[in-house]
């Protein structure tokens, strides 16, 4: 049923569902990913890539606990274009959603291996069913990835960036980021609005509540020609 207000979708929904998309499937999806990886010519076999010991969402994966590594962070840093406004009054807006694995290791080509499996296992998991978990999530597309190893090289004095995230600038951590573009219908409506009776209730009392949109009553019409009186 519509609402009263129109719809009103905030970033951290997104945030939230992907979230809790990852905690449910990221294990069936590292397995898989593990097991296609094992097909190629490689030197080094994984048999299996240790679960995620968190998954959080915030503005960088900078000073994580070693206790919480290997980990997945999920960044929302906002929308990209111009959102688009629909003949009914509603916008369709495109979001971007950075998808961070952290792995700490002191061989740094495992790591690195290890960081980059984990990122396309949580990636691709979203991009197969975030539409399917919520209808108003019309598209999604993989735009990119990025990987640093912190472990060689010269070391760079303060933060970096990989795929927008900001991290500590830590030589025993691997990263990889994969970005992706999700486009959502139905953010947000210009012509919803409350009835000029409706107030805030005061402070302490129960949450306000607009109410839904009021039913539109279709009646048949049964129309008579009338003659034309000169």
């Amino acid at each position: 049923m519509p609402r009263l207000l129109g719809p009103i979708l905030a970033t951290y929904a997104i945030e939230r569902l992907a979230y809790g998309l990852i905690d449910q499937h990221i294990g069936l999806y590292l397995d898989e990913v593990t097991r296609q990886q094992a097909l190629l010519a490689r030197a080094r076999a994984i048999d299996r890539v240790e679960r995620p010991r968190s998954v959080t969402i915030r503005e960088g994966a900078g000073r994580l606990p070693e206790e919480q590594l290997p980990a997945i962070v999920l960044v929302c840093p906002g929308t990209v274009g111009e959102p688009r406004r629909s003949g009914d009054g509603t916008y369709r807006a495109t979001w971007a959603l950075r998808v961070l694995a952290a792995q700490q290791s002191s061989d740094a080509a495992l790591g690195r291996e290890l960081a980059g499996i984990m990122a396309a296992a949580a990636s691709a998991l979203l991009v197969q069913t975030l539409p399917l978990a919520d209808e108003r999530i019309v598209g999604i597309r993989w735009t990119g990835e990025s990987t640093r190893d912190l472990t060689v090289g010269e070391r760079t004095i303060g933060d970096l960036t990989v795929a927008g995230v900001t991290l500590d600038d830590d030589r025993s951590r691997q990263y990889c980021a994969r970005a992706l573009e999700l486009t959502v219908d139905g953010v947000m409506s210009d012509l919803g609005g409350p009835p000029p009776t409706l107030e805030d209730p005061p402070i302490g009392e129960p949450p306000a509540d607009a109410g839904d949109l009021a039913d539109v009553e279709t009646v048949g019409l049964t129309t008579t020609p009338v003659q034309e009186i000169a």
